[in-house]
């Protein structure tokens, strides 16, 4: 039975060194992953995402793919097909 316990206090002690860590990783910019806030995306994302969505997958499969929200996927592809149709206008 004791040696039970010690195996069972060596679990919790892993473990908590493990919340340590992500913990520690969430605090440091040096180790954190870069979390884009408030639909702060790289341009090379968007691109990414429109390119998809002109060779053919859908807004939804796409957004899932680059990692971005359908309704930023959604209001992305929509200024691009809008600016596209005032550029054969000539606007």
């Amino acid at each position: 039975m004791m040696s039970d316990q010690l195996a069972r206090q060596e679990q919790i002690a892993v473990r908590l060194e493990q919340s340590k860590r992500l913990l520690r990783g969430a605090n440091d910019p040096a180790v954190a992953r870069p979390e884009f806030s408030r639909g702060a995306h790289p341009r090379w994302i968007k691109r990414k995402l429109l390119d998809m969505v002109d060779r053919g997958r859908s807004v939804h499969e796409a957004s899932i793919a680059c990692g971005v929200s359908y309704a930023t996927a959604k209001t992305w592809a929509r200024n691009e097909q809008s600016r596209k149709v005032r550029a054969k206008r000539g606007e």
